[in-house]
């Protein structure tokens, strides 16, 4: 929960929907506009890995640039 309000990501439940409306209409290209520490990116990936989905992700503060890619690398 903490990082959940430190780093604005995206609750549980959200993420669930997210990542079925992307099962459901498996976009080629995800552009995500505000990446923080990666949270919401992996949960994408996991879905559009499956049908080859590409995910472009965006993050203006450096140090959650480097956060976020530590995150992804782990996945």
């Amino acid at each position: 929960m903490e990082s959940q309000k430190k780093y604005w990501n995206i609750d549980p439940a959200s993420g669930a929907l997210l990542q079925a409306l992307i099962h459901t209409h498996k976009p080629q290209n995800i552009l995500e506009v505000g990446t923080s520490n990666g949270y919401s990116a992996i949960l994408m990936g996991k879905v559009a890995k499956n049908y080859n989905g590409h995910i472009t992700t965006i993050e203006f503060f450096e140090e959650r640039v480097k956060l976020a890619r530590e995150n992804i690398e782990q996945e």
